[in-house]
């Protein structure tokens, strides 16, 4: 007899079916033992018991995981308001970076505000000479209207 024929017959003891072994053609029949009303209500109770319990189980895991849900919906707020507190830092410590570049720039604005000045006042000496006759280098004063001032801003930032 093979494994597979004993496992075959022994499931259908269990069972109380008839199996015929397909090689000896030899019929197998169990007889089930009818179990007391004492048993039977012993197995009800056990049954019933089992039953209980799993619906407790499962209620109680339908309950964690509807409070594990909610944390996360927690979690996921708390996370959006992190990520908000970061982009807000972010742009304040570029604002930051900027005003600081904005300083410079002014200084550096001054500084060439400052030399404007002085190369107009050493052409306004120079023209304002007598003995260089006709000649007019009035034309050579710097304008400060015509300063790019947005190129001058551009070229710094870039550095």
């Amino acid at each position: 007899m093979t494994r597979a024929n004993t496992r075959q017959q022994s499931k259908c003891r269990k069972l109380g079916k008839q199996l015929t072994n397909p090689d000896s053609n030899t019929s197998y029949v169990t007889i089930l033992e009818t179990p007391s009303d004492e048993n039977s209500m012993d197995n009800t109770d056990e049954i019933s018991n089992i039953q209980t319990d799993l619906r407790n189980r499962l209620a109680k895991e339908e309950f964690d995981n509807q409070q594990l849900r909610e944390k996360v919906v927690e979690l996921n707020k708390h996370i959006e308001e992190l990520n908000a507190l970061i982009r807000l830092a972010k742009e304040e410590f570029d604002n930051q970076q900027l005003r600081e570049k904005v300083v410079e720039l002014n200084k550096h604005i001054e500084e060439l505000n400052a030399l404007i000045k002085l190369k107009n006042a050493k052409i306004a000496s120079f023209t304002s000479r007598p003995n260089e006759g006709k000649r007019n280098y009035s034309h050579s004063l710097v304008q400060t209207e015509n300063i790019d001032v947005h190129n001058i801003i551009t070229t710094f930032c870039a550095k």
